[in-house]
């Protein structure tokens, strides 16, 4: 068994795929990331009904379900 064969962590050509981990894992990963991070993070600074923020530091509590935008 050479080097590649015990590697835990075994990267194919391109390396960006790992053969022990699927594919679909490691999307569903990143867009889960990306995508939650990126969606409160729009949230908190836009206000939604339901989703209090706090004024502070410029951010501003949401009122009677309007969406205010941070200035």
């Amino acid at each position: 068994m050479d080097r590649r064969e015990r590697s835990i962590y075994r990267f194919d050509a391109s390396g960006l795929f790992c053969e022990r981990l699927p594919l679909f894992f490691l999307s569903f990963f990143f867009f889960f990331f990306f995508f939650f991070f990126f969606f409160l993070f729009s949230l908190a600074h836009v206000g939604v009904e339901g989703i209090g923020v706090n004024r502070v530091n410029g951010w501003r509590e949401v009122v009677r379900g309007e969406c205010v935008l941070a200035s």
